[in-house]
């Protein structure tokens, strides 16, 4: 994991558990820009190997398109059997991911095996600041072509799934001058124009 933690949900005090939802999602909103994107889920197989799709979108559920997805693994497969190890879901994404401010969903897809996503009953949460976080989501039926286009709904579960998404700030660009170098500009401008006056003077006396 690289640059600031984002969003964070870690196991806290709370009883843990896995979810074997056949599809699954947590909800954040974000109200700056951040870049260097890495999201690391606490997931595991209970078989050998486990294979899934992994979907980053700022939009899912019913009117979702291909078009939503920011970031997606669709070959996603662990061999980690350790409910609490990190697992970063996007090593395919070879260019940078940036997201700036708006609502963001991450969805795991089962596709095979048997993957459990570790969840707390009470967790640890870290928001930088202006972050928030949306209520978890989830979708047992056939899933529609678009995957993150299923119907998804309110898990209304005890416990909540754990993930980390982590990135390095973008510092936001103004054109206004800051307030200690206005007074400096105006008095440049005013010399200008001074300058250019006296020019017009001096061509006329010619």
């Amino acid at each position: 994991m690289y640059g600031d933690v984002i969003i964070s949900d870690t196991p806290g005090s709370g009883s843990l558990g896995t979810d074997g939802s056949d599809f699954a999602a947590v909800q954040f909103t974000l109200t700056s820009t951040f870049t260097n994107v890495e999201v690391q889920v606490p997931i595991k197989t209970f078989v050998a190997s486990s294979a899934g799709e992994v979907y980053l979108t700022d939009k899912l559920g019913t009117g979702a398109t291909a078009a939503n997805i920011i970031a997606e693994n669709t070959s996603f497969s662990t061999t980690n059997s350790t409910a609490t190890t990190l697992v970063n879901v996007f090593t395919n994404i070879t260019t940078p991911i940036t997201l700036g401010p708006g609502t963001y969903f991450l969805a795991i897809d089962e596709l095979g095996g048997a993957l459990g996503w570790l969840e707390s009953s009470a967790p640890a949460q870290t928001l930088d600041t202006g972050v928030t976080q949306g209520p978890d989501l989830g979708y047992g039926g056939t899933v529609a072509s678009t995957p993150i286009a299923s119907a998804f709904s309110d898990r209304n579960a005890s416990a909540d799934l754990l993930f980390t998404v982590s990135g390095t700030p973008v510092q936001g660009v103004t054109g206004t001058p800051e307030p200690r170098y206005a007074g400096i500009i105006l008095g440049l401008a005013g010399l200008g124009m001074l300058i250019r006056r006296n020019r017009r003077m001096a061509i006329t006396r010619r």
